[in-house]
C-alpha cells in the first residue's frame, strides 16, 4: 500500500486546525498564530489567504509577524 507523505502545507494546516479546535472547545473564538521557524513562507501566506476567503473569519496581521484570527461560530457554515 502506498503511504502518502504529507506536504509541508498539509502539516501546517493540521497544526493550525488543532489549535483552532482547541480554541473553539474553550469557546474563545480567537487565536493568535505565528509561523514556526521551519514553516515555508509560501505555505504560511497560502494558509492566511484561505482564511481571508471565509466571510465569518477576521484576520488581523500584527507587526510581530503573528496573526490574530477571530471567528463567529453563529455565522459558520458547515460544509
Amino acid at each position: 500500500m502506498d503511504q502518502h507523505t504529507p506536504t509541508s502545507y498539509e502539516q501546517l494546516g493540521r497544526r493550525v486546525q488543532q489549535q483552532l479546535a482547541a480554541a473553539t472547545r474553550r469557546q474563545q473564538y480567537q487565536l493568535t498564530l505565528a509561523p514556526w521557524p521551519d514553516d515555508d513562507p509560501a505555505d504560511w501566506e497560502r494558509l492566511l489567504e484561505e482564511f481571508e476567503t471565509h466571510g465569518n473569519v477576521d484576520i488581523t496581521r500584527l507587526e510581530t509577524g503573528e496573526v490574530l484570527i477571530r471567528w463567529n461560530p453563529a455565522e459558520a457554515v458547515c460544509r
